[in-house]
């Protein structure tokens, strides 16, 4: 877990079954009933990918559709988040390069915020100083202004990090199947090294 919201995020769905006065064998009972409980919620949203579409309520339908064919349900939920928000931003400049352009945005009817979007046409690089993408991994508002502005209708490859799609656990699975170490031998480690990580954080102690 290197992002703190994800950190966060994981210590919150433990708690609801961990506490400091659990026995260490009442401890790993738990811990299988909360991976249960995550496996079951991730066959969910696989089912709920692959076969219900979702209703598009934007005004950019069609960037919307393709966010929807891409990216898992709860990505795609804050994709539209980002879409909707674009609709408040208004461009104030724009500057255009043989090899880049520079937008600059703020909020309609706001105070004189602005926002500062660099997009490489030839690489189709997107840079925002507000650094969602870099951090989120998902597109900020200010990149689809600029989509919506070069009349783009998908999202392009650039802001589609795989870990975020659709086909990610597959392409995971191929990952897995040309790594010359055992299948076996990977899955004690995962599973060791889970405990060892629930350890140290829940300073549980043999």
């Amino acid at each position: 877990m290197r992002s703190t919201q994800r950190s966060e995020s994981i210590n919150s769905f433990l708690n609801r079954f961990l506490n400091a006065k659990l026995k260490l064998y009442e401890f790993m009972s738990q811990i299988d009933r909360a991976l249960s409980r995550l496996r079951n919620n991730e066959l969910k949203d696989d089912f709920d990918c692959n076969h219900e579409s979702p209703v598009l309520m934007t005004h950019l339908m069609q960037l919307e559709k393709h966010a929807s064919e891409v990216f898992t349900r709860n990505t795609f939920a804050m994709v539209c988040d980002k879409i909707k928000s674009e609709a408040r931003l208004s461009i104030s400049n724009c500057v255009h390069d043989t090899t880049w352009e520079t937008y600059t945005f703020k909020k309609f009817g706001g105070d004189d915020t602005t926002w500062t979007v660099t997009y490489r046409c030839g690489e189709q690089k997107f840079e925002c100083y507000c650094k969602l993408f870099d951090t989120a991994g998902i597109p900020c508002c200010h990149y689809f202004g600029v989509m919506k502005s070069r009349n783009m209708l998908q999202i392009t490859e650039t802001l589609i990090l795989p870990r975020w799609t659709t086909n990610a656990k597959d392409d995971f699975t191929l990952e897995v199947s040309n790594n010359s170490t055992p299948t076996h031998i990977i899955q004690i480690a995962r599973y060791f090294g889970a405990i060892h990580f629930y350890l140290v954080t829940f300073r549980v102690h043999w």
